[in-house]
């Protein structure tokens, strides 16, 4: 029974992992990759939890062939899967509670109390989707608003008490699968969400999508620096210090942008420049404040000496 649930299950994680992908703008490979750690990520860190070396998904070779043929039939098809929408939403649903009950009910094996086996069948349900949203930089989904987390963990929790009472394995374990998959679909229809915690809004308040961190750059503050008064576009002698630039060398440097300059120093083939050995600075590319122009006194700019 518990392996026609895991079989289940990984087709339809596959599928979301898939579809991840895909939304997420990834090649094949990128898409091949979400899908196999979104279905495999879960039982990694069940196995991981219960002391289980190597985890049972690194071992079992049709796992990772599932994963890989079904992200590239998702890949290959996904324009039109992606009218379905519900479709992929129920196939989430169906994999939360076929991996919830697979890592409880291995918790449980293991001699595992109630509240052990449902966190592991928390972490069996929902460790690979947070990895992937970290690889696609966004907050998991499990810590966000949504009903996504607690189906899962309550689900464990049920499925621990009902072996313990004696009730039909097969009954309790088709009862919980059947009572996540109706909370999940239901929080999706009907907009279910937790509480979110009070704090001070800012002007632009960044979605949870745009980065792990809920950082983005293309909402930075922009910090003006003052402006800077350049030194004087003149011949420098080595070792002579920076003179400020007079009203006649500003005039001269907004009535010619640096576009009009033409460098007229004659290069020959050997590199070898000809003329004065002196370096010229070189005619700054900003303009000048409008304040300048008034202190203009006639005073005609130093021409470079050849």
């Amino acid at each position: 029974m518990l392996s026609i649930l895991e079989a289940i299950g990984i087709i339809a994680l596959a599928i979301t992992g898939a579809a991840e992908g895909v939304r997420a703008r990834l090649d094949l490979f990128g898409v091949v990759v979400t899908a196999t750690i979104m279905t495999l990520g879960g039982g990694i860190a069940r196995d991981i939890l219960l002391g289980v070396h190597p985890p049972l998904g690194l071992l079992t070779l049709w796992y990772l062939v599932a994963c890989a043929v079904t992200a590239v039939l998702v890949f290959l098809c996904y324009p039109w899967l992606a009218k379905l929408k519900t479709v992929i939403q129920f196939a989430d649903a169906i994999a939360l509670g076929m991996f919830t009950i697979t890592g409880a009910s291995a918790a449980i094996q293991h001699g595992a109390p109630a509240y052990t086996a449902a966190a592991v069948g928390l972490a069996n349900g929902v460790a690979g989707g947070a990895v992937v949203d970290m690889l696609l930089r966004r907050t998991p989904k499990v810590l966000r608003e949504e009903i996504y987390a607690l189906p899962s963990l309550g689900g464990g929790f049920l499925l621990a008490l009902g072996y313990r009472t004696g009730i039909p394995r097969t009954e309790v374990t088709l009862g919980v699968v059947a009572l996540i998959v109706a909370v999940r679909m239901l929080a999706l229809r009907l907009n279910w969400h937790l509480p979110v915690g009070r704090h001070e809004r800012h002007a632009n308040p960044l979605p949870p999508e745009e980065s792990l961190l809920g950082f983005s750059s293309a909402n930075w503050p922009t910090i003006e620096l003052p402006a800077v008064k350049p030194s004087s576009p003149k011949l420098l002698r080595r070792g002579a210090p920076a003179k400020p630039p007079s009203a006649g060398d500003t005039a001269f440097a907004r009535k010619n942008p640096p576009s009009a300059h033409r460098d007229h120093t004659r290069r020959p083939a050997n590199g070898h420049v000809h003329g004065d050995r002196h370096r010229q600075a070189a005619v700054p590319s900003w303009s000048f404040p409008a304040s300048d122009a008034g202190r203009h006194n006639g005073e005609a700019p130093e021409t470079t000496r050849r």
